[in-house]
C-alpha cells in the first residue's frame, strides 16, 4: 500500500493526507518520508505529527451519539472491538475509561499515541471469534465494535454468554448484514432495505436477552460504499 492511501485510509482527507507528507510530518519506522508513493507494509511503524484532535473518523462517528445518550465510561474497562487506528479507544478514554482492551486483525494500525498510553491494551492480528480462548470477556465491562467484512451477529452469538456484559455500543453497517443479492457496488445497500436489517437485529438482540435498545443514525456515511451506518446503543 502507497503511504497517501494509508492516511486516507486512517481518516485523513485526501488534501490533509497531501499536506502532511510533503510537510514532512510523517515518519515510517522513524524516519521521515515525503513521496506520496512510498511503498509501505503491515509492519511498519507510522507515526504522525498533526494538530488533528481525534485519531481517525471513528472517533467522530462516536463522539456525539456518546453526548446525546450521557454515557461516561467512569472505572468501567471496555474492549473496543476493530479498533483500528483507535478511534473509538480515544473516545472511551476522553469520557474517562479506566482501561480499553483494542482488539484488531490487522497490526500497527492503532495511533502510536494509544499505544504508548498504559491504559490501553493492544491485541493484534486476532480475530473477535477468538474472543473466548483470550479469556478476556471477564474482565470487561463494556464493548465497543465497529468491524467490517463480518457480520456483528457473530459478536452477539460469543458475547451473549457472558450475562454480566449489558452494555453495549455497536456500529451497524448493511453492507456486512444483508443478504448478497441485496448488495450492490461497492456494497451500497438501498436506504429502503435499512428498516428491514435493522428490525431483524433489534429482535435478535431481544430474543438474547438485551434490552434498552435505541437506534442512532451515524453522522458519517460508509467511506467506501456511501451507506448510511447505524449505532445500537443497548443497556444504558
Amino acid at each position: 500500500m502507497k503511504l497517501f492511501d494509508e492516511l486516507v485510509k486512517r481518516g485523513f482527507t485526501e488534501f490533509e493526507a497531501r499536506g502532511l507528507i510533503l510537510a514532512k510530518k510523517v515518519r515510517v519506522n522513524n524516519e521521515y518520508q515525503m513521496s506520496l508513493n512510498y511503498k509501505i507494509n503491515d509492519n511498519d511503524n507510522i507515526q504522525i505529527k498533526t494538530t488533528r484532535k481525534y485519531v481517525s473518523r471513528g472517533a467522530l462517528k462516536l463522539k456525539e451519539i456518546l453526548e446525546i445518550n450521557n454515557i461516561n465510561f467512569a472505572d468501567k474497562t471496555i474492549l473496543d472491538v476493530g479498533s483500528s487506528t483507535g478511534g473509538f479507544t480515544q473516545l472511551a478514554l476522553e469520557y474517562n475509561a479506566k482501561h480499553v482492551f483494542a482488539l484488531d486483525v490487522g497490526t500497527n494500525q492503532l495511533d502510536y499515541s494509544l499505544r504508548i498510553d498504559k491504559r490501553v491494551t493492544s491485541i493484534e492480528k486476532t480475530n473477535f471469534k477468538l474472543l473466548d480462548s483470550l479469556n478476556l470477556l471477564p474482565k470487561i465491562d463494556i464493548i465497543m465494535a465497529d468491524v467490517s467484512f463480518i457480520s456483528i451477529y457473530y459478536l452477539i452469538d460469543i458475547v451473549k454468554k457472558y450475562n454480566h456484559i449489558r452494555n453495549l455500543i455497536l456500529l451497524f453497517k448493511p453492507q456486512f448484514e444483508a443478504p448478497k443479492e441485496m448488495v450492490g457496488q461497492n456494497g451500497y445497500v438501498d436506504e429502503s432495505l435499512h428498516p428491514e436489517l435493522l428490525k431483524k437485529f433489534e429482535q435478535y438482540l431481544q430474543t438474547h436477552g438485551y434490552d434498552k435498545i435505541k437506534i442512532f443514525e451515524s453522522k458519517l456515511k460508509g467511506k467506501k460504499s456511501n451507506n448510511q451506518e447505524y449505532f445500537f446503543i443497548i443497556g444504558f
